[in-house]
């Protein structure tokens, strides 16, 4: 029922450039409704540069879900950073059991995460707040990755339009 989503091909040329220091994550789930049960939508951006480091689609919402995640996420960076999400108790016992650094916020620098999922929530609307009747967790995942990668685009597109019309 997990799935993951990554962008990385097996190259490990590729894996080294996606490799990062990060220092601020903020993390989050989401309800997500596919055919007519709810899955879980999980997500860490990089505080600092807005980028999605990894997305999780869960059938619960636990602190083992949590510690998979986070786990997952962790292959990517370099260092340990400071994770910065909500109340949620399986967060803690997660971030507790990884030996990770932990920070409540309800908004500042944890609206990098909040602003991913406006516009993700924005574009799933037009499904009617749910996935198709058929869809799997694999179709989810893909897209999910599909989104990912086109924000990444839209990003790095509207960046280069600020710095070339100053």
């Amino acid at each position: 029922m997990k799935q993951f989503i990554t962008g990385i091909s097996s190259s490990i040329n590729c894996l080294q450039l996606w490799l990062r220091n990060v220092e601020l994550f903020a993390f989050d789930e989401t309800k997500v409704k596919r055919c007519k049960k709810q899955v879980f939508l999980w997500t860490a951006v990089d505080v600092d540069s807005k980028e999605v480091l990894g997305v999780y689609i869960s059938g619960t919402r636990s602190g083992l879900d949590s510690y998979s995640f986070l786990k997952y996420v962790l292959r990517f960076c370099i260092n340990k950073p400071v994770f910065i999400g909500d109340k949620a108790l399986w967060y803690k016992w997660a971030l507790q059991r990884l030996g990770l650094e932990y920070k409540h916020e309800t908004f500042g620098d944890r609206n990098a995460v909040e602003q991913w999922y406006f516009p993700f929530k924005h574009r799933v609307k037009r499904f009617w707040k749910r996935f198709l009747y058929h869809s799997t967790n694999t179709s989810i995942k893909e897209w999910c990755l599909s989104y990912v990668i086109l924000s990444r685009i839209w990003r790095f597109l509207f960046w280069h339009y600020r710095i070339t019309h100053r």
